[in-house]
């Protein structure tokens, strides 16, 4: 099986990830509950590594979020 993600974009991701300090997240159209999760629990682990981020959603979440 092919891997998905290989060890050279995992490098440049992760330089990119430390050398910025502003990262704005965003995930697909009419977010579901697995999308939305996903993409704050990204916002989380990157504020805790001490980046400002910013989570933008294409449309609002599901009311069954609120």
């Amino acid at each position: 099986m092919n891997r998905i993600l290989n060890r050279v974009d995992v490098e440049r991701f992760k330089e990119l990830i430390d050398k910025s300090s502003h990262i704005v997240l965003t995930c697909h159209v009419r977010p579901d509950g697995d999308a939305v999760g996903s993409t704050l629990g990204l916002k989380h682990m990157l504020a805790g590594m001490g980046k400002d981020v910013h989570v933008v959603l294409p449309d609002q979440a599901p009311k069954s979020l609120a």
